[in-house]
């Protein structure tokens, strides 16, 4: 038998949570919670305790800008820019910025030094070591694209730029990737 939770759509949810059915926000909740999660965690560097207290946050926002949710919009677009602006907002305090240069010190190497440093079957963390050392927004695009699975389309609205700017950054974040896995090859 289905479940009829899954059955309502998420922008029919958002509708009864306008009119403060909080039932309907438990099930947004148990929809979105653990994606955000992950989202959260991986922006905010594995902080598992960060990305606890910045989904809470979110889901507050949710709750408090409820009413700024145009039903006609993707839901899953709107929280999913909701996090991302928490998480630009975080940042700019100097109190993450120190967390983050104290917890994750990088020493910049060059891709041919990372390869020769692994074993030959670690690809897998060939790959996560060049995913670690691009920018904020290179993993933000990585992990919106390739983890979420999201369309172009939408990451360009959670993200805030036009269409042309996301496929141009995804065709050299690929490239970058690429490059690093076909070093790991070469090294074979």
């Amino acid at each position: 038998m289905n479940n009829p939770d899954q059955e309502i759509s998420d922008e029919s949810l958002m509708i009864l949570v306008q009119h403060g059915d909080e039932n309907a926000l438990g099930v947004l909740y148990n929809r979105y919670a653990d994606r955000i999660y992950n989202f959260l965690n991986k922006k905010l560097y594995s902080s598992d305790e960060n990305a606890e207290d910045a989904l809470h946050d979110i889901f507050l926002k949710v709750i408090r800008s409820s009413g700024q949710f145009k039903v006609e919009k993707s839901f899953k677009t709107w929280i999913y820019s909701i996090a991302n602006n928490h998480c630009k907002n975080l940042y700019s305090s100097i109190e993450v910025r120190k967390r983050y240069s104290e917890n994750n010190r990088v020493e910049l190497v060059s891709d041919e030094n990372i390869i020769s440093q692994i074993d030959r079957n670690d690809l897998e963390v060939a790959i996560n070591t060049k995913i670690k050392m691009l920018s904020e927004a290179q993993q933000s695009l990585f992990h919106l694209r390739f983890t979420e699975d999201l369309a172009i389309k939408d990451i360009a609205k959670i993200l805030d730029c036009p269409v042309g700017t996301v496929k141009s950054r995804l065709h050299y974040l690929v490239k970058e990737i690429a490059t690093c896995m076909a070093a790991y090859n070469n090294k074979i």
